[in-house]
């Protein structure tokens, strides 16, 4: 990751906010919350998961977390990551 490039993973606490952004299809072209699957507990697993040994040391120092599921394009994770 470029945001930690040459700097050590973090020891502490840490706040993880994530939204993810998928197509909206054809027939939900007024809905902004994307309500069907991917559940948004295992999408933020696999990012806390992908961060763990780059960002932090252990996914159990994630104390706080933020998370929503949206359409919008293109589609993404947005992902912001705080030492408390």
């Amino acid at each position: 990751m470029i945001a930690m490039s040459g700097n050590p993973v973090w020891e502490g606490a840490v706040s993880l906010t994530v939204d993810f952004y998928f197509d909206r299809p054809k027939a939900q072209k007024k809905a902004i919350y994307k309500t069907t699957k991917p559940d948004v507990d295992k999408l933020v697993r696999s990012i806390a998961d992908a961060l763990t040994g780059i960002v932090f040391g252990d996914d159990a120092q994630v104390v706080q977390m933020t998370c929503r599921k949206a359409y919008g394009s293109p589609a993404r994770a947005e992902i912001q990551v705080r030492e408390l």
